[in-house]
């Protein structure tokens, strides 16, 4: 009976030591990382606008700077797209829905369609003061949102406006997970 006593003691003893508070605790200090992750490699852009918006497909990849630019090869070249017709337009955002299937938002609501991959672009003005976003469900059904929400179900050839939130300036950014599910 004594000696397990005494190692219940002897084990409280450790326990009460193993807990006890430090009076002087050292300051965390956040440690830099790589927010590129495992894989990347970083590109430097020669684009003076930067990188305003980019959207990868498997391999195929745009990005907007003050041209739009393609990749076929998963980023490791790019190329200047041409846009024929669209004259000194700036873009503001894109989507993909297949490597195929591009739209790109320009700041006076005119959207640049592609069904190519960029070889060739159609436009189409919506009745919208403030597009800002666009969303593809699947390769072809994409919603917009500026002061209405818009929806697509050809790849961006025709748009049905679903909701108006008026002037108020509506939505700047869209996700969603389903044709029914999204915000």
């Amino acid at each position: 009976m004594k000696k397990t006593l005494f190692l219940l003691s002897i084990s409280s003893l450790v326990l009460f030591a193993s807990c006890k508070k430090d009076s002087n605790p050292k300051p965390s200090v956040p440690v830099p990382s790589d927010t590129l992750g495992v894989g990347w490699e970083k590109i430097n852009s020669t684009d003076t606008a930067g990188i305003l918006d980019i959207f990868f497909i498997n391999n195929t990849g745009f990005f907007l700077g003050t041209n739009v630019y393609k990749s076929s090869d998963g980023g490791e070249g790019w190329s200047a797209v041409t846009q024929t017709g669209f004259g000194t337009f700036s873009f503001i955002n894109l989507a993909m829905g297949s490597e195929m299937n591009a739209i790109f938002i320009t700041p006076n609501n005119r959207l640049a369609i592609t069904h190519d991959g960029g070889a060739s672009f159609t436009s189409k003005l919506l009745q919208d003061n403030f597009l800002t976003d666009v969303f593809f469900v699947n390769a072809n059904v994409a919603y917009a949102a500026g002061d209405h929400i818009w929806k697509t179900i050809d790849g961006g050839d025709n748009w049905v406006a679903l909701h108006d939130f008026g002037l108020s300036g509506g939505w700047n950014s869209l996700y969603f997970t389903s044709e029914q599910t999204g915000g």
